[in-house]
Order: structure tokens, then sequence, then C-alpha cells
């Protein structure tokens, strides 16, 4: 039987800040949900992704519970903005924030699943993101009195937010 809490936080120090990447390919499933693809390659794309923003970025575990083959971390995250991060340019910000990543563990004691949270907004109101547009477009658009091109589909929310952050940068004054 794998020790679940020793596994948690050897994925949190190898993969997620980077110490030894080529441990994901120990730790995780090959049907693991990762960013595009399935398994350990997708698991990393998605941190190489938000390496390549934050490339100083280091995850501290604040808290870790198991519960038999699953485990929760409460994190929490520190990095300076040096590459892009979304529509968001590089800043040079420093910026904090945490969250959550519940890992699900399956018969051979590798990592099947991975669902997180954290604080989006945080991060971007710290790297001066003024959200006053965004908070009015959502606003007009659940009144349904936004008029969207034809093109754009009304039921899409994510497609929203992306145009709404979109406007917010270009409001938001170059630091």
């Amino acid at each position: 039987m794998v020790d679940v809490d020793s596994v948690a936080r050897r994925f949190v120090a190898d993969v997620w800040n980077g110490e030894r990447e080529e441990t994901a390919y120990d730790l995780v499933a090959g049907d693991c949900p990762g960013l595009g693809t399935t398994g350990p390659e997708g698991v990393l794309a998605w941190h190489r992704d938000r390496r390549s923003s934050f490339p100083d970025q280091r995850y501290k575990i604040v808290d870790l519970l198991v519960d038999g083959e699953r485990a929760a971390i409460h994190w929490r995250a520190a990095g300076t903005q040096m590459g892009p991060f979304g529509p968001v340019p590089p800043t040079g910000q420093v910026v904090s924030y945490s969250g959550a990543t519940f890992l699900r563990f399956d018969a051979d004691g590798k990592i099947s699943d991975i669902w997180s949270v954290n604080e989006l907004f945080q991060v971007l109101q710290q790297l001066g993101v003024d959200f006053l547009p965004l908070h009015l477009c959502l606003r007009v658009w659940r009144r349904r009195e936004w008029s969207a091109p034809r093109s754009l589909d009304r039921r899409r929310p994510a497609v929203i937010m992306r145009l709404a952050v979109e406007r917010a940068l270009a409001r938001t004054p170059t630091p």
C-alpha cells in the first residue's frame, strides 16, 4: 500500500516546484487529466505553462489531509510574473495566493485525478488588472442586456469572461 501523504508531498516538491520534473512519470497515472493531454505529460504541460509565467513560483503546503486513496492539499504559492499570464503581459510583479488541490490515487498508488481551486482574481488584482469593467460587463450580461456579436454564443460564460478581462486590461494603465 502506498503512503499517500509522502507521495502528495513529493508531488508538490518535485513536480510543482520543479525540483525534479521526471518524478511525474513515477507518480502520475497514464489516464490522469492534464493540459491538452493525459498522464504525466499533461500534468507537466500545465506546470511548465505556469512556470513560463512565474519562473520562480514556489508552493508551500499549509495543510495536508489524507483519507484512504484521497489527499487534500491546502497550499500557498508566490512568484514573480516574468512571462505572459493569459492575456496579462509580463509585469515583474510578485504575487502570492493560496488554493486547494485534491488528489485521487489508483490501485497502483499513482495519482489518477487532480482537481484544484485557487484565488485567480486575487492574482489578477495583484498584477494590476482593473476589475470594474469586468464587473460591469458581467452584471449587464447577467441581465441579458449585453448586446453580443451574433457570432458569440451567449450561453458560454467563459467567452464572456475572456472578453471582459481583455476589456479590463485595455483600460488598466501599464505599471
